[in-house]
């Protein structure tokens, strides 16, 4: 392991071959590195963040996912390829023109719409019947909470 050569040279650990790797430990340290080596060794690395650097590595992986399938396709039979693995090819491009996917993701909300939907009793005038039966069920919630301390509201219910 060599970690005891970081100890001071006449530290009690050092000799004590028992407890460790029965060896005792007569390395030195490495020299302490200096903050300006440090800068002096990065000088020349290039560091590239952001938007730029993602979408240069996002159309070289798009690239190299069409030489890896066809490499694929040379060692596994047909019926290893089905849809999903063709969409693979296409990803990247949704990636990009698409976003971030939590923009993209359209089940919560169209589970709240649902909901709202379901107030509709008369389809002619269908955002007062939405106000009229969300207000229902706010007000339903609202006396089950606070009001009446016997019942036992639905969301508190046990399944």
């Amino acid at each position: 392991m060599n970690q005891r050569k970081f100890l001071d040279p006449e530290h009690k650990w050092r000799f004590d071959n028992r407890r460790f790797n029965g060896e005792v430990e007569m390395g030195h340290a490495p020299p302490t590195l200096k903050g300006t080596y440090i800068v002096e060794l990065l000088a020349g690395y290039e560091n590239e963040f952001g938007k730029d650097k993602i979408k240069k590595r996002a159309k070289g992986l798009e690239n190299e996912i069409v030489e890896i399938l066809c490499h694929f396709e040379m060692i596994f039979p047909t019926a290893f390829f089905d849809i999903m693995i063709h969409l693979l090819v296409h990803l990247w491009k949704e990636i990009e023109l698409g976003g971030p996917a939590h923009l993209r993701c359209m089940w919560p909300i169209e589970r709240y719409l649902c909901k709202l939907k379901s107030y509709v009793h008369n389809r002619s005038k269908p955002e007062g019947s939405i106000a009229e039966g969300y207000l229902a069920e706010e007000c339903l919630t609202f006396c089950s909470r606070f009001l009446n301390n016997d019942a036992v509201p639905k969301f508190e219910r046990c399944p």
